[in-house]
Formats: structure tokens, sequence, C-alpha cells
């Protein structure tokens, strides 16, 4: 016999569909219904510390986007024998993408459960299905899988939901037309983090990034770099509020280091350039015209003991005293 296709999907009374269990809950091996040998194949281990939270097996005379059946997971208290033929209760679907491809779970409960009252998902608790869904975004982890859980629309990812990318990043939040959109955050792989607006897969619009090195950024973003006004920190205590172009110093902005100095006025290519007022931290303050990060053009230099330079400057030197 043919577990797939000889066992009717429907039950006498057309209120229970067959269901076979292939993983009992409770255990760490994966195993598949091999129907040209009609038993039941070991396509590997998880790793030790996961386990399967539900018992898992698949519909009879059905098949599903993958062209294997669909995939059911049977919401019982204690585990069920692999080979089992349960009567169980449709209550809903979980859907996610598998290595890229949609893959839906049907979400069923046995004809002696409680839940067999139901017919939907009002009768499980928020914190199983939390529980569900956090095994199959990481139940792949030691292949280097992508994994996506979540709301879906037209076959891409919409709505809240989280993708897990193959290299260890993790995003939640927003997507639009299968790519994060709107609100949501990305713990990158390298241990940064992003919080903020997505526009189609790139940071747009405000957001705070946070390096793995301790430096952040707090403000707008605009094709993916940080753009228009912000506010940067590095951890020895550097600070910069003020405006960028695509993610360098560019426009007005103020720029302190942790011995005191300061700089405040016009920048260009992550230099000052223009007008602006230079402070020491010993009192010393330059007010004038820059170039490249040095004085260049009017203006006057008051020292901390009242003497007063002022005139033309030359990279830094003044070459003409008023």
């Amino acid at each position: 016999m043919n577990l797939v296709n000889d066992i009717p999907i429907t039950s006498d009374d057309f209120q229970h569909i067959s269901c076979v269990v292939e993983i009992p809950k409770g255990t760490n091996t994966k195993y598949e219904y091999n129907e040209k040998y009609n038993i039941f194949e070991l396509e590997r281990c998880l790793v030790s510390s996961l386990q399967y939270p539900i018992n898992y097996g698949f519909v009879t005379q059905t098949y599903a986007l993958d062209n294997d059946p669909l995939d059911v997971l049977i919401f019982n208290h204690d585990p069920i024998d692999r080979g089992s033929l349960v009567k169980c209760r449709p209550l809903g679907v979980l859907d996610f993408v598998d290595d890229e491809e949609i893959d839906y779970k049907l979400i069923v409960a046995p004809h002696w459960s409680p839940l067999d009252r139901y017919s939907s998902l009002d009768g499980i608790e928020d914190s199983h299905l939390k529980i569900f869904k956090q095994f199959f975004r990481i139940y792949k982890i030691d292949r280097s899988s992508s994994t996506k859980v979540g709301e879906w629309k037209n076959g891409k990812k919409h709505g809240e939901g989280e993708f897990n990318y193959s290299n260890g990043s993790i995003y939640s939040g927003k997507f639009k037309g299968g790519k994060p959109y709107g609100k949501g955050k990305i713990k990158y792989a390298d241990g940064g983090e992003y919080t903020g607006d997505f526009k189609y897969g790139i940071r747009e619009g405000e957001g705070i990034m946070i390096w793995n090195h301790g430096g952040k950024y707090q403000g707008e973003w605009i094709n993916d770099l940080a753009h228009g006004e912000g506010i940067a920190t590095w951890p020895d205590g550097k600070k910069y509020v003020g405006e960028y172009v695509e993610e360098k110093k560019e426009g007005k902005g103020t720029f302190t280091w942790p011995d005191g100095d300061k700089y405040s006025g016009n920048w260009l290519n992550n230099q000052f350039h223009g007008f602006g007022t230079y402070t020491h931290s010993q009192g010393h303050v330059y007010i004038g015209n820059f170039i490249a990060g040095r004085k260049h053009g009017k203006g006057t230099y008051t020292y901390n003991d009242g003497k007063i330079e002022k005139g033309i400057w030359e990279n830094d030197i003044l070459k003409k005293a008023e």
C-alpha cells in the first residue's frame, strides 16, 4: 500500500482529513516517506539542541507546490508514533519560504482532541504558534539555508514577517512585494543592527544604525546611505550633528572631539569647507573660511590670552595680516 495515494483524503463523515505521521513530537531525526520503497527514509538529524515541537507528517492524496505531499503539523500534547494514520480537523496554515520556495504547512487537531471542535487557530495559544514559527525559522541553521515566516500576498512576502538570510542576517518587520518595506529591524551577521524605515529592501527614511564597533548613526537615509539630517557618535567620544550627503558630512554641521575641541560650520566631502568656527579646548577660537579642512581665506584667530591674528589665510598659515 502506498500511504500517499491509497488512503482516502477524507473520513467517512467528511469532517476530518487523513494524516500520516513522519516525525513524532520531541525527536530530532527528520524522516520522509519514500513512496517508491514504501518506507520512512531518514533524511538527516537536526543539531542536538533542536527537537520537533509538534508531530509532523503529510496529508494523504495531496501534492503541494514543492511536489511533495502537503505537510501537516498535528497539534497534540503527546508524541504520535511514526507511521500512524490520524483523522484530523484542519485549523489553519503556517506559510513560509524554504530555500526560496513557498511552502505551506497545515495545522490540524486529532479527532480525539478538544481542539476538534474548532475550525480555526483560535483554540491554540499564541505562545504555541510562536514556538512552531521559531522552530521552522532555525531548524535548517546547520545547512546555511534561508527561511521566511509570515504573511503573504500573491506568492510574495507582504505584511508582518521575518526573513533569515543565508549569511546569518535576520530581518523582522514589514514586507511589500517580497522585500522589506516600511518599519523593520535587521540584525547583521557581523553584529551590527539597523532599526527604522525600509523601501524595497534598502534603508530609506528615518533609522538608527549601530555598528559592531560601537559607532551609531541616527537620522535620515536615502538609497541605503546616510543622507540628510543626522547624528553620528563614535565609541571614543566623537560626535557629529548635522547634514549628510551620500554618507559624507556635507552642508552644515557641528563636530565635537573627546578632548573638547569643536567645529561648527560648513562641510564638503567630510572636511571643513566654507565658513565655520573652530574652538580649541584651550580656549583659542578661529572664525572664518576653510578649504579642505584647513584655514583658507578670510578669518580671525583669537588666542585664549586675547591676542588676535586677522587677515587672509592659506593652508592654515596667515599670509596677509590686517
